[in-house]
């Protein structure tokens, strides 16, 4: 499959049909010469329909939760205050299928910074999203730990990223593997 590296993790290319099942499907070497492109042309395309058809999603965990559980989002949030634990947010596609790959979208990292108020660690929560958590709160280490435990224990190998989290760098403005 054509894929471009990027940090340790790699950046593979999928056909999504609208079939309503949803069908992905991986992109291919031989695919990709029958279409005469280049991997830069399909990764600037990908990309551009990406962002039209599963634009970024941003939000609290205990959004999340509250859809689940029915528990209003902002009394999570205030115990959560109260016991000085880092807030966490969720970063992925409005269709939260393949999401994680909203971190490519152009800005998007700069925006979740501003909202956050700073640096941030991206958790490679799955091929689906990334979770992100401030700075302050854990550092790399107890994160890498409960990391590789949930991709051990609770996630399916082909659903993995990474066993440790990644830093984004609000003032140089890109990610770092810690």
């Amino acid at each position: 499959m054509p894929n471009i590296p990027f940090h340790d993790l790699s950046i593979p290319f999928y056909v999504m049909t609208d079939s309503g099942q949803g069908l992905i499907t991986g992109i291919t070497n031989n695919l990709l010469a029958k279409w005469g492109i280049g991997i830069t042309e399909l990764f600037r395309d990908a990309l551009a329909n990406m962002q039209a058809k599963a634009p970024a999603e941003f939000h609290s965990i205990f959004d999340a939760i509250t859809g689940i559980t029915g528990v209003p989002a902002e009394d999570m949030e205030k115990t959560v205050k109260d016991i000085g634990a880092p807030m966490l947010y969720i970063l992925t596609s409005k269709d939260k299928r393949m999401g994680a790959a909203v971190i490519l979208y152009p800005g998007i990292l700069e925006s979740c910074a501003e909202i956050m108020g700073g640096d941030f660690y991206l958790i490679p929560s799955s091929i689906h999203e990334f979770l992100l958590a401030p700075v302050s709160g854990m550092g790399p280490d107890k994160l890498q730990a409960v990391i590789r435990e949930i991709n051990q224990t609770e996630m399916p190998p082909e659903e993995a990223l990474a066993d440790h989290a990644y830093l984004y760098s609000a003032a140089q403005k890109k990610i770092i593997m810690v």
